[in-house]
Parts: structure tokens; sequence; C-alpha cells
């Protein structure tokens, strides 16, 4: 019983939280209005070669079919994984410029940005770690010195 990312250890109550986040950010992207050509899987007739391309299929239906069966355990990084799978999938199939392209890129950046403020609802162990960002006006040197009011 090797898997690193077992939940045996977790509090139920924490597996229910993070499973609630879960089925949020789902619903978040799924009710978005560009969501529409990733929430079925991609056919044959659609792409008769799409699966040849990507190894890995993964649809919003898919995604909601495993929450639905607790498959994910509380896992905010397979989630995330499957989720971001879907739009990376469809970045690599599609031309860059084009339509679809361009929604499944606006939709990872929803993702992302979601999960940055829901996350923020867990505890530190269960968030991915953020690259390292520097606030703004961090950078911004010293202020000015002198400059103030003083002798007339």
């Amino acid at each position: 019983d090797d898997l690193m990312l077992h939940t045996d250890d977790v509090p139920i109550a924490v597996v229910k939280k993070r499973q609630e986040v879960m089925m949020k950010l789902w619903k978040e992207v799924n009710g978005h209005d560009k969501a529409e050509p990733f929430k079925k899987p991609v056919t044959k007739r659609e792409a008769p070669d799409y699966h040849t391309v990507i190894k890995k299929a993964m649809c919003l239906n898919d995604v909601k079919k495993k929450l639905d069966k607790n498959e994910y355990e509380g896992s905010l990084k397979e989630f995330s994984g499957d989720m971001n799978l879907i739009f990376f999938n469809a970045m690599s199939y599609n031309q860059k410029g084009s339509e679809i392209w361009a929604w499944a890129k606006e939709l990872k950046d929803v993702l992302k940005s979601l999960e940055k403020s829901t996350y923020g609802e867990l505890t530190p162990d269960t968030v991915p770690t953020p690259s390292r960002v520097h606030p703004p006006g961090h950078d911004a040197g010293p202020p000015p010195a002198g400059g103030g009011g003083g002798g007339r």
C-alpha cells in the first residue's frame, strides 16, 4: 500500500470538504458559456484521428462521473489533473488561433483562478504550491529620500 496520495489518513470531514470544493469548481467551469465543446467525449465522427493524437481523452462529463462515484477520494491533485487535461488536450489537438483553442485557453485560465480562490478555503497541505509570485510593489525599491515638508 504505497500510494502516496492515499486518503486513509485524511479525516472524512476533510475529504467531504474537498469533495464539495471539487463539485463547486466543476459546476463553475461546466456552467461557463464556452464549456459546451468540452462536455462530451470527442467522437470519431467529429475528429477521426483524435484518439491517435490524444492518448488520454477527458471531458467534463467524465470528471462529473468520477466526482459522483467519489473516485477522486478527496484528491484535489487528481481532480485538477483531469480538469486541466480536458483543456490541454483541446489545445494540443487544435491549432493555436482556432476558436476552440482560444476557448480551451480561456477555460484553463478560469479554472486556474477558481482553484486559487477556492483552494484557499482548505487546509494548507491540500493546496498545490503556487509558483513564487512577487506581490505588487515589492521590487519598487525604497521610497525616495527627503521630500518631506520642512524649514521655510
